[in-house]
């Protein structure tokens, strides 16, 4: 009740000085004439012994008094005008407001909310004539200038705002507050989505720093209603891990819904939750079906932070290892592909084809990528087969090594010369060679490399003037340590040493794991168009998330 009458204003309050006028109206109302006086008239006489129709009352009834003096209020009442005030705006001075809304991720679950509030006070300035000044707090890459308009035309351009799928950055709009002509306001509205997001208290601070004179009121969300949002999902070999956190007051369970790229619903999860904390849940799916994912989000929650996108890099490759016959294969630790499938398990399933047509049928199946470990000539049934995989969108990764520089097919990204080179051997005047730094176009740009690492073996490349272009690891003389070629849509890629530790240590260690979850990702397409040009290549989005997705 006490909020109802706070919520109260009048269009003409000078009229309700007429309710003091009701006690002169209650004078009047009780107010009856004097008794008549007795008169000496004969018929009279006849008239009394007459019967008695109606009496009139000396005096007015206490219900009818009551009755006559409320409508003389309710009268008084609608003279004055009354309308019920927006939320936030009662108790405000008049003139020019300054009103701020939370328009990023965490207020999109209560948005029409905050839209039917956010028209309440701009219909309210717009009764009273006042200025107002609108701003978001989400960050925008083209700010306008913070500038007084009238109410309605803001009003206007209201019906259009939508949340952006975007953290808060009040601190930043605070800056641009400071540049701003604002010394006419008389009052600032805060709409904030609930959410501190480490820095609610030194905005507020900051408000009232900027505009000591004028009124702060901050309407946030109810605690119930405050948004859930997903972290950044984890993968653990087969399974996918998410964090959920829950707000106080949230429900102590939830369910996570999988979905694929054509909007089924692969999987939902059920979920434990802690509210005021984070909670995590782990899902697995087939190869088939994990590779399908497109979102994971919170159901019930529609909001950008209650969705996670995946994209090519969650998808588990399908990748066949393939080497040359050697007796190291019953010792793992000098296998050629033991170091290659330590390095691709985490990211891919893995399979070990014995024979031509094992690799044709996992061709057929959707192979994602192959390797070849000192393997110097496909089989004759099984080479057409590879290449026309590859110009078709594969990923061909091959090791160097004896067999490999004895003599090759065509499925090289250079031309190589015959036989390899030697460093750092009796015979050699050379010394073992360590890495140069990726070069900036290289897939493997931004790795670190560890200074101990030393090649002593090689197969060399012809030079000729692609041949920089085509290199994405350089020894320290310049000659090159991992080649790459784009074939159609796929890619051919080879490192010229060996895939164990037999030519370099470069397999031993943790570079040559970053190395091979690199290859893993590689996208064929993306590669070949930023090694094409120095300027970065520009890809239209497949999918758009909106801050209500």
């Amino acid at each position: 009740m006490t909020a109802l009458l706070a919520g109260l204003g009048f269009g003409t309050p000078l009229a309700l000085f007429g309710l003091l006028a009701l006690p002169v109206i209650w004078w009047l109302l009780r107010f009856t004439p004097p008794r008549p006086r007795p008169q000496v008239f004969p018929p009279v006489r006849i008239l009394l012994d007459l019967p008695k129709q109606e009496e009139t009352p000396d005096k007015t009834p206490w219900w009818l008094l009551l009755l006559r003096l409320l409508l003389a209020a309710v009268v008084i009442f609608l003279v004055a005008q009354p309308y019920f005030q927006p939320p936030g705006t009662q108790g405000l001075p008049g003139g020019q407001r300054l009103v701020i809304v939370d328009d990023g991720w965490a207020a999109a679950q209560n948005w029409q909310d905050t839209r039917r509030i956010l028209t309440d006070l701009l219909e309210d300035a717009g009764n009273k004539d006042e200025q107002v000044v609108l701003v978001g707090t989400a960050p925008r890459l083209q700010t306008d200038e913070i500038a007084a308009e009238a109410a309605r035309t803001v009003l206007e351009r209201i019906r259009i705002m939508v949340p952006a799928p975007l953290t808060t950055d009040r601190m930043a709009l605070l800056g641009r507050l400071k540049a701003a002509a604002l010394a006419e306001t008389k009052s600032i509205v805060w709409l904030a989505d609930g959410t501190d997001a480490g820095s609610g208290e030194g905005f507020a601070a900051g408000l009232q720093s900027l505009l000591p004179n004028a009124v702060l009121r901050v309407i946030g969300s109810d605690a119930a209603r405050l948004p859930m949002a997903l972290g950044q999902p984890r993968l653990d070999k087969s399974d996918i891990s998410v964090t959920v956190f829950a707000p106080e007051g949230a429900a102590p369970s939830g369910t996570l819904s999988v979905t694929a790229s054509n909007g089924r619903t692969l999987l939902d999860v059920p979920v434990t939750l802690r509210p005021g904390a984070a909670a995590t849940a782990t899902f697995s799916l087939p190869t088939a079906l994990r590779n399908e994912i497109q979102s994971i989000a919170i159901a019930g929650q529609r909001h950008a932070g209650a969705r996670q996108l995946l994209d090519d890099r969650w998808r588990k490759r399908v990748i066949a290892l393939v080497a040359s016959g050697s007796s190291e294969q019953a010792q793992p630790l000098l296998s050629p592909l033991h170091y290659v499938s330590r390095g691709l398990e985490p990211y891919a399933e893995l399979f070990s084809p014995e024979s031509p047509s094992d690799i044709a049928n996992l061709i057929d199946a959707g192979l994602s990528m192959l390797v070849l470990a000192d393997v110097g000539t496909l089989p004759d049934e099984v080479l057409p087969k590879v290449t026309e995989w590859v110009e078709k969108g594969g990923v061909l990764l091959r090791f160097a090594g004896p067999r490999l520089a004895a003599g090759h097919d065509t499925l090289v990204p250079v031309t190589l010369r015959e036989g390899d080179r030697t460093l750092g051997s009796s015979l050699s005047w050379e010394t073992p060679q360590s890495l140069q730094e990726f070069p900036p176009k290289s897939p493997f740009a931004g790795l670190v490399i560890d200074p101990r690492i030393t090649v002593t073996r090689q197969v060399l490349a012809e030079p000729d003037a692609e041949l920089a272009a085509k290199t994405w690891a350089s020894l320290a003389d310049g000659t090159p340590l991992v080649t790459a070629e784009a074939r159609g849509k796929g890619m051919i890629v080879l490192f010229h040493v060996t895939a164990n530790a037999n030519w370099s240590n470069l397999p031993l260690s943790g570079l040559f794991v970053e190395m091979m979850a690199r290859v893993a990702g590689l996208d064929p397409t993306q590669v070949a168009a930023t090694s094409e040009s120095d300027a970065p290549a520009a890809f239209a989005p497949r999918l758009v998330m909106t801050g209500e997705s």
